[in-house]
C-alpha cells in the first residue's frame, strides 16, 4: 500500500465532506430567510448570516440569488420523489384504501415537515421568478401526479374503483391535499396535516353527501 498517496486522498475526502456539509447548511439557512422575508426581501447576507458564513461563501457555491432559490426547490423535489418511491414500493401488494392511506401519510407528512417552503411556493405563484438557465425541470408536484395515477389504475383494476380516468383521479386527489396545504399556511394554527388523512380518505372515496 501506498501510504504517500493514502495520506494525500485523506485531505481530499475531508475537503468534500466539509464542501457537502457547508452546502446543506446555505440550502437550510436559505429556505427560512426565504419563507420568512418572501422571495423579493430576502436578501444573500442575511441567509449567510443565518448559516453563520461570510457572504463570499454563498457565491463560492452559488452564482446568485436565483440560483440559491433554484437550488432549494431542487433538493426538496428530489428528496419528494424519492419518499414518494419508497412509500410505493412498501405499499405494493396492500389492498387499495391502504396503498391511498400510505400515498396520503407521505404527501401530508411532506407538507407539515416543509411548511416553510411551501410559504416559498405560495409566494411564488403570486410573483413568478423568471426561468434560470439550463434544462427545466419538472414541478414540484409531477412524481406525486405519476404515483397518484398508478395508485388509481391499479385500484379500477382491482374492482376497488369504479373505471374513471386514473388521470382525472389523480389530478383531483393531489388537488384536494394541495389545497389543505395551502390552507394550513394560511391558518398556522391548524393541527398536524396528517391527522386530516382519515377525512380525506373517507372524502375521496365515498364523497361528501349523507
Amino acid at each position: 500500500m501506498n501510504v504517500h498517496s493514502h495520506r494525500e486522498r485523506q485531505p481530499h475526502a475531508l475537503r468534500r465532506k466539509v464542501k457537502t456539509l457547508v452546502r446543506e447548511e446555505l440550502l437550510a439557512a436559505a429556505e427560512e430567510v426565504f419563507a420568512q422575508q418572501g422571495l423579493q426581501a430576502a436578501k444573500v447576507e442575511d441567509i449567510a448570516a443565518r448559516a453563520g458564513v461570510a457572504v463570499g461563501t454563498v457565491y463560492n457555491y452559488f452564482e446568485d440569488r436565483k440560483a440559491l432559490l433554484s437550488a432549494v426547490t431542487d433538493q426538496t423535489r428530489d428528496d419528494f420523489s424519492r419518499k414518494l418511491r419508497q412509500i410505493e414500493e412498501a405499499s405494493r401488494g396492500r389492498p387499495f384504501p391502504d396503498r391511498l392511506a400510505a400515498f396520503l401519510d407521505g404527501m401530508l407528512g411532506h407538507f407539515d415537515a416543509k411548511r416553510r417552503f411551501y410559504m416559498i411556493l405560495a409566494q411564488a405563484e403570486c410573483t413568478p421568478l423568471p426561468r434560470r438557465h439550463g434544462p427545466a425541470r419538472e414541478g414540484l408536484l409531477a412524481d406525486a401526479y405519476r404515483q397518484a395515477e398508478r395508485l388509481f389504475a391499479g385500484g379500477i383494476a382491482s374492482g376497488d374503483l369504479r373505471a374513471e380516468k386514473p388521470g382525472l383521479l389523480a389530478a383531483a386527489l393531489v388537488g384536494m391535499i394541495r389545497g389543505v396545504a395551502f390552507r394550513a399556511l394560511l391558518d398556522p394554527s391548524l393541527p398536524s396535516l396528517a391527522g386530516e388523512r382519515d377525512a380525506l380518505v373517507a372524502l375521496f372515496l365515498r364523497g361528501a353527501s349523507r
